[in-house]
């Protein structure tokens, strides 16, 4: 195979290996395609959501400084970044809740100059999240779900907030946007509840 047929299959395992919470072994996958291509920004970003997911901040601060090498302090791809780890850092108490503003203004920055962008807007929920706005929450989670390949994660916790504010149908809505290839087990479990309110209705 060749050098960009073998980047595009580590890439994929690593995706495979995400969804079997595989950390270790998707992060070797995706950090094998980034010393493959110094050039490659998304296989970055996707390192760099990695390494928040597992808190590991050296890491994103190294991802941080790839970014800001390949593609400069003003593109969307470096405001997304640092508006992330600005989020985990008040997710985590690292700093305080005045840091969700610059997070925010880098993310409208971001996503004036790349519209459309999934990820900009799930990042925007978790701000409104972390800022107690449901409704805004849910909003900006129901809008990233048709901006691309939803994660199952954020389907997740976007029917887990329609269920406990009792917007069932909005709920079941949103776990129509799951892989039908695929499904986690929580979302059998979820669907088996909708059916079984359905009966005790009927």
């Amino acid at each position: 195979a060749g050098k960009a047929e073998r980047q595009y299959l580590w890439t994929m395992l690593g995706e495979y290996y995400l969804r079997l919470q595989e950390v270790e072994q998707t992060r070797r996958m995706w950090r094998m395609v980034a010393e493959a291509d110094e050039n490659n920004a998304g296989i970055r970003l996707k390192l760099f959501d990695l390494a928040r997911q597992v808190g590991d901040e050296m890491a994103m601060l190294e991802v941080l400084a790839d970014v800001e090498r390949l593609s400069g302090k003003y593109s969307s791809e470096w405001k997304y970044v640092e508006a992330s780890r600005l989020v985990w850092q008040v997710r985590n108490d690292v700093v305080d809740k005045d840091a969700l503003a610059r997070a925010s203004k880098l993310l409208k920055e971001a996503g004036q100059q790349r519209p459309e962008w999934q990820e900009v807007v799930i990042l925007q929920a978790e701000i409104a999240s972390l800022e107690a706005d449901v409704e805004r929450t849910i909003e900006l989670l129901q809008q990233s779900l048709k901006l691309g390949s939803p994660n199952p994660a954020t389907i997740r916790r976007l029917v887990e907030l329609l269920i406990a504010y009792r917007r069932d149908n909005e709920a079941e809505e949103a776990m129509g946007f799951l892989e039908t290839s695929w499904r986690p087990p929580w979302a059998d479990k979820i669907q088996a509840t909708f059916e079984l309110k359905r009966g005790n209705k009927e």
